[in-house]
């Protein structure tokens, strides 16, 4: 553990919280938090009263999808592992490491969106249980995704075509399983005369948007929608995906789908967990 956190503090240090990238987080902070306040003014102009939790889901897909896009460039940072890290370090330290210290990197931009996602919580609009909840998702999603990243880094060793295969594995990991799932619905549909997308539900499930959507525990309350009195769950994005994610459970008709989220984060963590294995394989010691 010792060699780990030297090395993620090397990384951190010297090549994550420099002065560039302290000036795109700097940016990042402005223009996150920026769009989350015009986006809750044009709610607040339509006149919806649910601004809170619509700001707060709105917001967090975004800055999920991101961050996301934002690792690859943080774990290209460095054109291989093993320049410039302690000598001291074994591999499995230096692939770790590197894994921490991404993974820290991202996570510090998911926390920019502070102020923009603590607004509906101060107001009590979003539980601060959901928002743990669906924030350390997001993080741990983050963490994956990072995995990925660090592995293409020891695996390529050049930052550009490193960066590009994780460019390349986070756009299958985001668009891949939603595609997937549509062609083997149509495909299964054909096959049985009938809509049996409960049979393949399953190839969605790793998606990280829906994932952290459908983890999100249901938000309570009521609301005026459409002048209609009726659930704050209406007005909430996260509820929406998770909703639809569920009913792909069940037969057409039905009601009552299953949660998809465990199933899509077990897939996820193990997917970062064997990327972080082969990272540890082909890192090479100085």
């Amino acid at each position: 553990m010792r060699g780990i956190g030297m090395v993620a503090r090397h990384e951190l240090r010297g090549r994550l919280l420099t002065g560039p990238w302290l000036a795109v987080m700097a940016v990042w902070f402005v223009v996150v938090n920026g769009l989350g306040v015009l986006y809750r003014l044009g709610l607040a102009v339509l006149g919806s009263t649910t601004g809170g939790v619509s700001t707060f889901g709105a917001v967090l897909v975004a800055v999920l999808v991101l961050t996301l896009a934002m690792v690859p460039a943080l774990a290209a940072q460095a054109t291989s592992l093993e320049r410039g890290t302690p000598a001291r370090a074994t591999a499995a330290d230096l692939a770790l490491g590197r894994f921490a210290a991404v993974w820290a990197a991202g996570t510090i931009l998911l926390a920019l969106a502070f102020p923009c996602l603590a607004l509906p919580v101060l107001e009590g609009a979003v539980g601060i249980g959901r928002a743990v909840v669906v924030i350390t998702v997001a993080a741990v999603l983050v963490g994956v995704v990072s995995a990925i990243s660090v592995m293409w880094s020891a695996v390529l060793g050049r930052a550009a075509v490193s960066a590009l295969a994780a460019y390349l594995s986070l756009f299958v990991l985001l668009a891949g399983p939603p595609a997937a799932f549509q062609v083997a619905a149509v495909l299964v549909d054909a096959a049985a005369s009938e809509r049996r997308a409960d049979l393949v539900w399953w190839l969605q499930a790793p998606q990280p948007v829906l994932v952290m959507a459908d983890a999100a525990p249901r938000p309570d309350g009521t609301a005026v929608i459409d002048g209609t009195v009726t659930s704050v769950e209406r007005a909430d994005p996260l509820t929406t995906i998770g909703k639809q994610l569920r009913q792909t459970r069940v037969r057409d008709g039905d009601s009552g789908g299953g949660p998809v989220w465990p199933y899509g984060l077990a897939f996820d963590l193990a997917l970062a967990a064997g990327a972080l294995w082969f990272a540890a394989r082909r890192v090479r010691l100085p």
